[in-house]
């Protein structure tokens, strides 16, 4: 059963299911997430640090799905394994 049948059937869905589902589409780029908080009174930071280090793809995942390429090669799968500061330096 999707997660939205188990929603419009009443059943509560785990928190995992939930996340999972929440990776996966923004992964695909079918959602965009809107946080909202304040830094000055710390609120909502955290959920938001948390969202882009778990649920949200990788640079390199996002450049493979748009065709970016990098120095005249096209991103690849096995690209994604470096560090997120190689990332920015290979995506420029």
């Amino acid at each position: 059963m999707s997660l939205l049948e188990k929603l419009l059937e009443e059943v509560e869905p785990s928190k995992e299911e939930i996340y999972q589902h929440l990776t996966r589409t923004l992964k695909r780029a079918q959602v965009v997430p809107v946080f909202l908080g304040s830094a000055l009174a710390d609120y909502g930071i955290r959920r938001l640090w948390k969202a882009l280090r778990h649920e949200t793809p990788t640079p390199r995942e996002t450049a493979a799905r748009l065709g970016i390429a990098h120095r005249g090669r096209a991103l690849g799968p096995g690209d994604q394994d470096l560090p997120f500061a190689a990332h920015r330096q290979i995506c420029r």
